[in-house]
């Protein structure tokens, strides 16, 4: 519908099918609370450029893509635009299972309902806009062959997110970064059938934070090379003008891709924006496998291991123990024994006292003085003023700059866990040695950011120790944001009542239940 004034003038396009044997009718009628009689004079204009084919799909590994556009009627001028919007991951199914639905569900007199129940679980890196999309159940609802098919996107804490049916453009849903799953259900009178969708695959389709452009091209040695791109050029009516797509040159989006993973955008090829607007084909990019990357320093220590000797094996064999010695039972004698003996060789002294405070952290009923006492001998053994002086260096310009990178890095690593598990086991033990924690807090931040994913329940224990809670509350906050647990929600409500800040924490707590449901949202 168009409102049309005196004297005005109005512009309006639509996709029609081109071809032979196509009719279109055009109706012109006013609209029924319009009264009288008005003259109008219209034009019917038909323009268009046709490809070869009507959807595009497009391997990253295929090398150039040729595609013949034709113009039927006019001359027409063309300006080929190629926009990849959105990233599709397909995901299968984690579990799957059949199960027959109560009385509530039976057909009179006697026939029973059966249900598919599939559950998906997959990674968002980042905030986005998803698509959930089941193939095989979409673009059909009441010519569908089964009963119904709905699905329900959940967080990690089991919070209904969005739900959808079997249109998944009707349904889109902004998610923020984080792990969901996605359960669907199916339902059918006959068991054997939907045994036959137990393995449907799902596509979440992720819109991209900017479109990615192929480059298209006028000649295949230009494409070749990577020459003068096609920018605007004409078509005679009947005469076929050739154009040729190269593949993306970024390797960013394959990195990380699963198996099937596929980029999905538009195609335009009218110059006109009204003819951008109607004339579009659907576009598919399948991404090729990401470029492997040579490690220069995986290929030393490929050539080292080359060496057989005895000294390999002590070395293996060192490194085999340490491994073990995070994983076996802390209070067991043979783990304590095994922690000695790698004490008394002296080697590595650092990476066995982090394996051994590994251990003793992840036991359910924690030693804090055995945590202490492993926690002191593994900061002795670090070389502070040596490390804060690597930290400090701008350019490293050594041969062996690589392998000392990654030494530092891991001694850092190792020397910040020990710090932030020796204030933990200060603050639980108390006594004399209490007053030490200000000196742990100051040693973590010459090292790290108190916001540090390996210190902030440290440094927040700290800041609540000392009475200083809207630090503690905002380092919390941040907690909350990067992950969402009960846990840390009922921290934040803890400081907001030491603040004083009663109203705020009875309404965070009363919103607690619907936050942290107890099971899932039944269908």
């Amino acid at each position: 519908m168009f409102i049309l004034r005196e004297n005005g003038e109005w512009e309006f396009s639509i996709p029609v099918a081109g071809g032979d044997g196509n009719v279109v009718e055009f109706c012109l009628a006013k609209w029924w609370d319009s009264l009288g009689s008005v003259e109008v004079k219209y034009e019917v204009n038909f323009h268009g450029i046709l490809p070869s084919q009507k959807t595009f799909v497009m391997h990253g590994a295929d090398g150039l893509m040729r595609i013949d556009l034709v113009s039927r009627i006019s001359y027409e001028e063309i300006q080929p635009e190629i926009k990849l919007k959105s990233s599709v991951q397909v995901v299968r199914p984690g579990e799957s299972r059949v199960v027959t639905l109560g009385p509530r569900d039976i057909i009179p007199p006697a026939r029973h309902t059966f249900e598919l129940q599939l559950q998906y679980s997959f990674t968002v890196a980042k905030a986005t806009e998803l698509t959930l999309n089941l193939p095989l159940l979409s673009e059909v609802l009441y010519e569908s062959e089964m009963e119904s098919q709905l699905w329900m996107l959940f967080d990690t804490n089991k919070r209904l997110v969005g739900s959808g049916d079997a249109y998944p453009k009707n349904w889109s849903l902004k998610v923020e970064k984080g792990d969901y799953i996605l359960k669907a259900h199916v339902r059918h009178e006959k068991r054997d059938l939907l045994d036959r969708f137990n393995e449907t695959s799902l596509l979440v389709s992720s819109k991209l934070p900017s479109p990615a452009s192929l480059d298209v091209y006028s000649s295949h040695s230009d494409a070749i090379v990577g020459g003068k791109k096609f920018s605007v050029g004409s078509a005679s009516p009947l005469k076929m003008v050739p154009v040729y797509v190269a593949p993306l040159s970024s390797d960013k989006f394959s990195k990380g891709a699963t198996l099937g993973s596929f980029l999905q955008g538009t195609a335009t090829f009218a110059k006109d924006d009204l003819g951008k607007k109607v004339d579009v084909y659907d576009f598919k990019y399948i991404l090729p496998e990401s470029v492997k990357k040579k490690d220069k320093a995986k290929e030393k220590e490929a050539k080292k291991e080359k060496a057989e000797n005895f000294d390999s094996f002590k070395d293996a064999l060192k490194d085999t123990k340490i491994a073990w010695l995070a994983k076996l039972p802390s209070d067991v004698k043979s783990t304590q024994d095994l922690y000695g003996e790698l004490c008394e060789v002296g080697l590595s002294l650092p990476s066995v006292h982090a394996a051994r405070l590994q251990g003793l952290n992840s036991a359910e009923n924690k030693d804090y003085p055995e945590i202490l006492n492993t926690a002191d001998k593994l900061i002795s053994s670090v070389d502070q003023t040596e490390l804060l002086a690597w930290i400090g260096t701008k350019a490293d310009t050594r041969e062996n700059a690589v392998e000392v990178k990654k030494d530092m890095e891991k001694l850092k690593g190792q020397l910040i866990d020990a710090l932030a598990a020796k204030g933990g086991a200060l603050l639980k033990i108390g006594g004399e040695r209490k007053a030490e924690v200000s000196d742990v807090y100051s040693t973590i931040v010459k090292f790290c950011d108190p916001a540090d994913t390996k210190v902030i329940s440290f440094v927040v224990s700290y800041l609540t120790d000392i009475n200083l809670y809207a630090k503690a509350l905002k380092l919390s906050v941040k907690q909350v944001e990067e992950k969402n647990t009960k846990e840390l929600n009922a921290q934040v409500v803890e400081l907001l009542g030491k603040m004083g800040w009663d109203h705020a924490a009875r309404l965070l707590e009363r919103s607690l239940p619907a936050k942290f449901p107890v099971s899932y949202q039944p269908f």
